[in-house]
C-alpha cells in the first residue's frame, strides 16, 4: 500500500476517529466514486422513443434524434 496524507478539520477528525478502519473506508469511498463516474445514463425520446446515452446524469436532456427533451430511463453499468 502507498501512503497519502489527508488534512481534516476538527469535526472530520472526530468522525474519522469513530471509523473502525478509516483507511479502508476512504479507499471504499474513492472506489465508489469511480464507479459512479463510469456509469452511462439512458434517455428516452418522448417523440419517437429513441434512446440517447450520456455520461452525465441529468433530470432531462435534449435527445439527439428529434431534438426534444427526454427523461432519464435507465443506467448502464
Amino acid at each position: 500500500m502507498k501512503h497519502k496524507m489527508v488534512n481534516l478539520c476538527p469535526t472530520s477528525f472526530e468522525l474519522a476517529g469513530k471509523k473502525p478502519n478509516f483507511s479502508k473506508w476512504v479507499r471504499e469511498q474513492l472506489l465508489k466514486d469511480q464507479k459512479l463516474e463510469e456509469r452511462t445514463y439512458e434517455y428516452e425520446c418522448e417523440s419517437c422513443s429513441g434512446i440517447t446515452t450520456s455520461k452525465k446524469k441529468r433530470r432531462v436532456m435534449l435527445n439527439d434524434c428529434c431534438n426534444v427533451l427526454s427523461r432519464i430511463c435507465g443506467v448502464m453499468e
